[in-house]
């Protein structure tokens, strides 16, 4: 639920309100693997953060507005060139 519609309202999020969305996440595997840092749980169920998540939404969601073939993908830039204020 915390990422319903992310592809409406991600690029206007601010930095603090993702941190805050992302340490759920955290806290949650937190209490799933305790012994696990929050990277390596992330690897263990096979997830990426939350950031990452929204990012590949975007994009595919962009991708299909588009009307693109699954043969044809934008090539968006880094997430790290669209800094969040």
């Amino acid at each position: 639920m915390l990422e319903c519609a992310c592809q409406v309202w991600h690029s206007n999020l601010p930095q603090y309100l993702c941190n805050e969305v992302e340490s759920v996440q955290k806290q949650a595997l937190k209490a799933i693997y305790p012994e696990c840092s929050y990277v390596k749980a992330l690897q263990v169920v096979g997830l990426t953060t939350l950031e990452d998540q929204r990012y590949e939404l975007c994009k595919s969601y962009l991708n299909r507005m588009l009307n693109l073939t699954t043969s044809s993908i934008i090539c968006c830039p880094a997430r790290e060139s669209f800094p969040i204020h």
